[in-house]
């Protein structure tokens, strides 16, 4: 080989160097820009998941604090309250019905009343604040029977909320 042969090969050897080397670079920024993509769709992704997992929660609890209006007695009532095994005059009064955002919302006022002693009346008063199925309107304490020691005569008025959970959106 001459040196002009040697001078063309070496010539053609780094023009095809060149040529791999820009290919590599394009086809490499192809790639990073597709990856920016796939990254940015699995954070918009795990996004999506997080609030679907924050709804679920949050439709969990309004399942928990709310009856179900399709087999609510007056025994359901009390038992969603967890009162169903306390000696007390219970009393609901007609339901009502209110929609929010396309969904009905059935509201039913109740009464909740009984002579107890004063500590029983602060624990009851206390599972129905904790609990939070039942919105408190307001409390009344007056004086209780002068038999009992103790006693007060303990009225809560409040709210119950109810929806209809046969699972149709």
């Amino acid at each position: 080989m001459n040196r002009s042969n040697l001078k063309t090969v070496s010539l053609l050897v780094t023009s095809l160097c060149f040529l791999g080397a820009t290919i590599c670079y394009y086809q490499s920024n192809t790639k990073l820009a597709e990856v920016n993509v796939l990254q940015g769709e699995k954070m918009r992704l795990e996004d999506e998941l997080r609030n679907v997992n924050r709804l679920s929660l949050q439709l969990d609890d309004l399942d928990t604090r709310t009856l179900d209006e399709r087999v609510a007695t007056q025994l359901d009532i009390l038992r969603h309250l967890g009162l169903a095994q306390m000696d007390l005059s219970f009393r609901i009064d007609g339901r009502e019905t209110r929609t929010i955002a396309g969904t009905s919302v059935y509201v039913r006022g109740t009464t909740i009343e009984n002579v107890m002693p004063y500590s029983a009346a602060l624990k009851l008063l206390d599972m129905l604040q904790a609990n939070r199925k039942m919105v408190i309107n307001g409390v009344e304490v007056t004086a209780g029977n002068t038999q009992i020691p103790d006693s007060v005569t303990l009225r809560v008025n409040g709210q119950i909320f109810g929806l209809d959970k046969r699972g149709e959106l």
